[in-house]
């Protein structure tokens, strides 16, 4: 709240000055002259009620005199008792003029700084400065509710089942990833000089009222009862670290203060309704690291600070790459205590838009003066001028938001990576799988490629590299054995890859092969000997019993003719017709399947899948038709394949 005396021309203070601040905001100038009305009804109570304790005090002194001189003093003393009864009436009416004037007060923001610019419209915000470059929309596709689904770290369904609206679970690596932006920002906060404080989740109402916006009760704070009084939860540490000081008083010495707040928060968002109710953007619990500080209200020192925590907030989102504009917050949008703001808007590539991660804000003593935080005034105070400390609030980081642009920031086809700063606190995790895709229809199905999870997947997952120019025939067999035996599997290219583990298997992808498998602890490289291994371990029926050592030695032949002919690589359509259409045609004219065998081999599925290859890469559905036992015997396999 304002210093009463700034309405109080009298005594130096300057009405003009709040109504101009009060024209800036956008709000009632007359409330100024209403509080100045309401003061002096107040000034007439008090001076109506220090009349009657100097009558009061007069009246006792005779009293006293008349006791003393042994003389009768019955009618004074009935005075005594009446004008007593008349001034607790009179200390009534000073407290409710006080309680009035202090309402209509209440009411009236902190005077607006003169480097506010002057407008009701947030569009008008102004730009101060802007770091880095926004991913375009096509390098960016997912937004932020797209991409939790994708990951599957955000149970919105069961989320909003048991606690209704903008309900939610966090799984997996959401939870790693915000309680990393959590640890990473205290470490940041604290390595700059400022105190960790986890703060109670909950306040009793009347020390609430001392720190919150009236408006905030009925749009923001949820009330809980039980045991005692009722209480409400917090929307921010920023109003529980305040309250941590109230009426106490600091030497300048002391000053100032810093704190990195960790805390919980709740809030109804009922001046929201319907905006972002999708993903967890925008919800109802939510973890956030604040900025506090405690500064000497003295020269520019607050301002200092503000910037300070500012460059803070800068520094943080820059370490983590993220694009932003720092923008200087319009005076109709100030909250009542801020007599400035900034925010800082980060980049959301997927919707091209920048929108609020951080708000800090110098409310100056409109805070501290309400909670009785003063400082002991130095010598150049005059006339007892109570002092009072400047308080200053900036968001870090609230995790649950912040979560989300970095998922728009760091995505890529196949996942999100993790921020290079975050990565200690993921236990080492530099890469988040997706492990979902979205139909055309925009609905969440299983990933049907899946890539390997360092952490979550289940020990029985098969991992398998292919080299980027290995075999169609060999890449299709391969993805119908762990269908077929609904085996877990991570099936990708060896270019580049980030999952392949120290050892073996990495030596083998550095190799060259065409293929590696990895099973627990054996590693298996080549073509036939990861598809021998894969339906051993599959148990998938695709080769002849060890017994029939002959049946085996046939379906080996085709196999290792087939990586002779394609050397192991992809094979371009004139050499598959001039090459491997005519040798098929003369073994199926012999046999129903390859290799002279009765039923379908891995042989089969493997010529198979590189016909049907290339006949999607040609768009030639008449591929084979010079074939005519090729044609038949396509007809049949493919039916099984699918």
């Amino acid at each position: 709240m304002l210093d009463i005396n700034l309405f109080r021309e009298e005594k130096g203070g300057n009405p003009e000055l709040i109504r101009e601040s009060q024209r800036r905001r956008y709000k009632d100038v007359g409330l100024v002259d209403k509080v100045i009305e309401l003061d002096k009804a107040w000034r007439v109570k008090s001076f109506d009620r220090d009349q009657l304790k100097k009558d009061f005090n007069a009246l006792n002194k005779q009293i006293a005199t008349k006791r003393k001189a042994k003389e009768d003093a019955t009618e004074l003393q009935e005075q005594s008792k009446e004008l007593k009864k008349s001034i607790e009436v009179a200390n009534e009416a000073e407290k409710e003029a006080a309680t009035a004037r202090d309402q209509a007060i209440g009411v009236i923001g902190n005077l607006v700084h003169d480097s506010v610019p002057v407008n009701d419209d947030e569009e008008h915000n102004e730009i101060v400065r802007t770091f880095g470059t926004p991913r375009t929309k096509e390098d960016a596709k997912y937004n932020h509710v797209d991409l939790v689904g994708l990951l599957g770290i955000v149970d919105l369904e069961a989320g909003q089942a048991v606690a209704g609206g903008r309900g939610y679970y966090l799984m997996n690596y959401g939870v790693l990833l915000n309680q990393a932006l959590i640890n990473y920002g205290l470490q940041f906060l604290t390595s700059r000089g400022y105190c960790p404080v986890h703060t109670p989740f909950f306040m009793r109402k009347n020390i609430m009222a001392e720190t919150a916006q009236l408006s905030d009760f009925d749009e923001q704070l949820y009330k809980v009862s039980g045991e005692g009084e009722d209480k409400y939860l917090i929307a921010t540490s920023e109003q529980t670290i305040s309250s941590m000081h109230r009426q106490n008083w600091y030497e300048p010495k002391q000053l100032p203060i810093k704190y990195a707040g960790y805390s919980s928060c709740f809030r109804k968002e009922a001046g929201s309704h319907g905006r972002d109710t999708l993903g967890i953007f925008r919800v109802h619990q939510f973890e956030k690291i604040e900025q506090f500080v405690l500064s000497t209200p003295e020269g520019d020192e607050s301002w200092k600070l503000m910037d300070e925590m500012l460059k803070n907030a800068e520094d943080f989102y820059q370490s983590l790459g993220i694009p932003y504009q720092v923008v200087n917050i319009v005076s109709g949008e100030l909250n009542d205590a801020a007599a400035k703001k900034y925010d800082l808007e980060a980049s959301f590539p997927a919707s091209q838009s920048f929108r609020e991660l951080v708000s800090c804000s110098n409310c100056t003593d409109y805070q501290s003066r309400r909670l009785e935080v003063r400082m002991r005034a130095p010598k150049t105070v005059v006339d007892n001028q109570k002092v009072y400390v400047h308080m200053l609030n900036s968001t870090l980081s609230a995790t649950e938001r912040a979560l989300c642009c970095v998922l728009e920031n760091y995505q890529t086809p196949d996942g999100v990576r993790v921020p290079e700063v975050l990565q200690p606190f993921m236990m080492g995790v530099k890469f988040i799988p997706f492990v979902n895709d979205l139909n055309k229809k925009g609905q969440l199905i299983p990933r049907k490629n899946k890539i390997y999870d360092p952490l979550f997947a289940s020990k029985d997952t098969f991992r398998v590299w292919f080299a980027g120019s290995a075999p169609a025939g060999l890449r299709g067999a391969v993805d119908f054995v762990f269908s077929s035996s609904k085996a877990e599997a991570c099936v990708g290219s060896s270019e580049g890859a980030t999952d392949v583990p120290e050892g073996e298997a990495k030596e083998k992808v550095a190799a060259g092969s065409d293929v590696v498998a990895l099973f627990h602890d054996k590693v298996v490289a080549g073509g036939v000997a990861v598809l021998k291994f894969l339906c051993a371990e599959t148990q998938a029926p695709f080769f002849p019993p060890a017994a029939e050592e002959d049946q085996c030695l046939k379906v080996d032949s085709v196999l290792d003719w087939y990586l002779q002919v394609s050397e192991g690589k992809t094979m371009a359509a004139e050499k598959v017709k001039s090459d491997v259409l005519p040798q098929l045609e003369s073994w199926l004219a012999e046999a129903k399947f390859l290799g002279g065998q009765k039923y379908m081999t891995t042989a089969d599925i493997v010529l198979a899948c590189e016909l049907v290859d290339q006949k999607r890469q040609t768009k030639d559905k008449a591929f084979c038709a010079d074939f005519a036992a090729v044609a038949k015997w396509l007809k049949v396999v493919e039916k099984a394949l699918k």
